[in-house]
């Protein structure tokens, strides 16, 4: 007699039997469900994990180009530096032949790797000033030390290319700042 019925006993063997397999048809059915649910929570992972790889690696591709960008400027400064050095000092104390084998040295380095920055430093110079130039070339196109000290513009060109590169770093630092 259970819960106050009485039910033949021949019967109680055959629902025992069917609530065997009642339970065990949910028991499957639940571990179908539980799979599915891992399976889709580990491709949702995969895909956050994939998606998030992507935007990092881009980011990343920014943060590269411009320390790869600042290096190059940097790296351009110092070498500018030695070559407005060399002419303030060649036009003030005169030119010596040593100072005509720096100045062949510096400018082939110019000459070299102004190119990969011209196009970065143009919108800069342009709107440092009205004349169409280049002010950099201007520094480094005269084939001597000679050449350069008597063309009478140095200076304008040097101060034109010193503003350029003055905000062009500027500009590095504000895209760097965003």
């Amino acid at each position: 007699m259970a819960i106050g019925l009485h039910l033949p006993t021949s019967s109680v063997p055959r629902l025992r039997e069917s609530w065997q397999r009642v339970a065990t048809c949910f028991a499957q059915q639940a571990e179908a469900i539980k799979v599915h649910i891992l399976r889709f929570a580990t491709t949702a992972r995969v895909r956050w994990q994939r998606l998030w790889n992507v935007a990092q690696n881009h980011f990343d591709l920014r943060a590269r180009t411009r320390q790869r960008k600042r290096a190059q400027l940097h790296t351009f400064e110092e070498r500018f530096e030695d070559l407005t050095d060399l002419l303030c000092l060649s036009a003030h104390e005169g030119i010596r032949p040593s100072r005509c084998e720096k100045y062949a040295h510096l400018r082939a380095w110019m000459r070299s790797n102004y190119p990969t920055l011209s196009s970065h430093l143009r919108p800069y110079w342009q709107e440092a000033g009205k004349v169409s130039n280049d002010p950099f070339l201007t520094l480094f196109a005269c084939g001597s030390l000679d050449e350069i000290i008597n063309a009478g513009c140095t200076i304008d060109e040097i101060m034109r290319a010193r503003q350029a590169l003055a905000s062009y770093q500027d500009a590095l630092e504000a895209a760097e700042s965003r």
